[in-house]
């Protein structure tokens, strides 16, 4: 597959209609059908609804948060966020967060140092991945739990991680420095560093280098990134349930128009894109523009993705909203 991107790019962001959130809220909140499905899933005992469901379900996504991006992480902050992303991959989210105190326990409560050492005899090595997947489940545990250790070993080996993702933050915020709106030049440099982290081949091709910073093993774009919102850097994160909905809600001239112009200029900062890539980036660029102004980038994805992900395929098509939400955002 062949790479694409080379155009130059508007320095103005356009904006398409924003995200129905309001319609979103008042289906997951405030439909029996929905928040009784809600409250089971998410544990919670009290018999809630609305503003209060929705607020204790936001506590339990911001767990998992690790900290505000303007605090310095530490190691153990940076594998948690690790962990968190590739513990996401191919299973149910709550039931990973019912088991996530115990994988917490078994990884010295993140301490990748510790990790690292415990797990250097191949031996003791597999007896900790085999506890990790039994604690993950799923079709993907056994890759998981692998990826998850050589995360750790690759941390402990690297005590300066932290800065090197800075200084690759800082410079695609330059190479971006077109992008006159502060959310779509935050949420632009999210992805370029998630394609780093995420995808070999985007890594050689980028105008970046720092040997440091290298593709993370058991994670592609999307799930890098996850990792970076873990640490609180913004962006859409493009996986599956975010695309099929942004799409439903949204015609593909409507992504071009809006978003093409972003994922062009993010394409050039590594001599152009193959077209699934491109693809992504689009998804992720059409989230942030389409973001409510008051709202912040992870939090309307958040409610996006809970939205495709407890209504179903089947609801994001027969739902009956209004006739102004029903219909494509687009029209």
């Amino acid at each position: 597959m062949g790479v694409v991107g080379g155009a130059a790019a508007t320095t103005a962001e356009e904006k398409p209609p924003v995200l129905p959130i309001d319609m979103i809220c008042r289906t997951l909140f405030d439909s029996p059908q929905y928040s009784t499905k809600l409250r089971k899933r998410y544990h919670i005992e009290q018999d809630i609804s609305g503003q209060a469901l929705r607020d204790a379900i936001a506590e339990t996504f911001a767990e998992c948060v690790t900290l505000d991006r303007s605090v310095q992480p530490t190691l153990a902050d940076i594998f948690k966020a690790g962990v968190l992303a590739i513990g996401s991959n191919s299973r149910p989210w709550h039931l990973f967060l019912g088991n996530l105190p115990k994988i917490s326990d078994a990884l010295y409560h993140f301490d990748a140092i510790a990790v690292k050492n415990v797990t250097s005899p191949e031996e003791d090595r597999r007896k900790v991945a085999s506890q990790i997947k039994k604690l993950l489940g799923g079709i993907t545990a056994g890759r998981d739990s692998t990826s998850i250790l050589t995360f750790a070993t690759s941390l402990a080996s690297n005590p300066t991680y932290a800065d090197d993702l800075k200084e690759a933050g800082d410079w695609f915020r330059h190479f971006l420095n077109n992008f006159t709106e502060h959310r779509v030049l935050e949420s632009s440099v999210t992805i370029c560093v998630a394609l780093l982290l995420g995808n070999k081949a985007c890594r050689r091709r980028a105008l970046f280098h720092n040997d440091k910073i290298q593709k993370i093993d058991g994670m592609g774009v999307t799930l890098a990134t996850e990792f970076l919102r873990n640490l609180g850097w913004p962006a859409f994160k493009p996986d599956r349930h975010i695309r099929e909905t942004l799409s439903h809600w949204y015609t593909p001239e409507t992504r071009t128009q809006y978003a093409g112009p972003i994922a062009q200029r993010v394409a050039q900062a590594f001599g152009g894109l193959t077209q699934l890539d491109l693809e992504l980036v689009e998804i992720a660029a059409l989230g942030a523009v389409a973001t409510p102004p008051a709202m912040e980038l992870n939090v309307a994805d958040q409610l996006v993705w809970l939205y495709r992900a407890t209504v179903g395929r089947i609801g994001l098509s027969t739902l009956s909203h209004n006739a102004t939400e029903h219909k494509r955002l687009a029209t």
